[in-house]
């Protein structure tokens, strides 16, 4: 069964991406080219939005990370909180 959403706005970031690259990069060579292919297609995909990493972002993040050290976020988490 199928689900289709209307009015979704999909976001995500060049560090998301970035994650899923580290995750599957020692995963052999089927995963890794499926790592691509769908990053490839999220890139080419007009119904997503990708934002890129800018140092502005980096930093904001950083500072983010840095002021909650009782979290256990990434600095990918953070990156995402700050696109939100």
């Amino acid at each position: 069964m199928a689900i289709y959403l209307k009015n979704v706005s999909i976001v995500t970031s060049e560090m998301v991406f970035t994650e899923l690259l580290n995750a599957f990069s020692g995963k052999g060579r089927f995963y890794r080219e499926k790592a691509v292919i769908f990053i490839n297609y999220a890139l080419d995909n007009s119904e997503i939005q990708v934002v890129s990493q800018t140092n502005e972002l980096f930093k904001s993040a950083l500072e983010l990370y840095h002021s909650r050290p009782d979290q256990a976020w990434s600095h990918t988490d953070c990156t995402s909180f700050k696109i939100m």
